[in-house]
């Protein structure tokens, strides 16, 4: 039995090392070990040829993600240098007597109040001190292990501040008392932003 043409046309085309049009209709009979063994053997090119795509697809993402990697570490340094010089710039401006937000044509420039949080040093000392004295300073997580509320805490500041590497630290005090291992950390300068204004990629 002699395959039809749809059949004959699809398996000479794969020796000509392109895609073959694939008969989209009617069974494919096959009476002959002979056409039997070529489409087993084209079968087995079909094999090869899913394994070539996909180690290329593979080979190309890493190309791709390389040279993302690398122009995104570039943009972040030339980022970076720019931000630096323009928050040398709106200090020195501030520091002349100029406001705290300047805005420009492509953007705004913003020196902020900086935020203050609780830096809990010595937590063991903390608990003991709080489970005696000021329970409702602690949360109780899963599992029960009591952690402090900063957000409460940060309320409790009290005392003169004192310079602590690039911050000031408060002590913390409840009904007098200074809670131990615990300080109110800000820091020592307003936190400079940049932020311009979005463009069109």
């Amino acid at each position: 039995m002699e395959p039809s043409p749809a059949l004959s046309a699809y398996l000479d085309a794969w020796m000509d090392d392109d895609l073959a049009d694939v008969p989209d209709s009617g069974e494919l009979a096959i009476e002959d070990d002979v056409f039997a063994d070529r489409l087993l053997y084209r079968r087995a090119t079909i094999a090869a040829e899913e394994a070539r795509i996909e180690k290329l697809r593979k080979e190309r993402i890493a190309e791709i993600d390389d040279w993302c990697d690398r122009r995104k570490a570039k943009a972040a340094r030339e980022a970076s240098w720019i931000e630096r010089g323009l928050e040398v710039f709106m200090r020195f401006r501030v520091a002349r007597g100029g406001p705290k937000t300047l805005q420009l044509p492509s953007g705004v420039l913003k020196l902020t109040k900086p935020r203050e949080s609780v830096d809990v040093r010595d937590p063991d000392s903390f608990r003991a001190w709080a489970r005696a004295n000021a329970p409702e300073l602690l949360r109780w997580p899963e599992p029960p292990e009591p952690e402090p509320k900063k957000d409460d805490l940060k309320k409790l500041r009290a005392g003169e501040s004192r310079p602590f590497g690039e911050l000031l630290e408060f002590s913390l005090a409840h009904e007098g008392e200074v809670i131990p291992g615990v300080y109110v950390v800000v820091p020592k300068e307003d936190s400079f932003k940049a932020v311009p204004t979005e463009r069109q990629s």
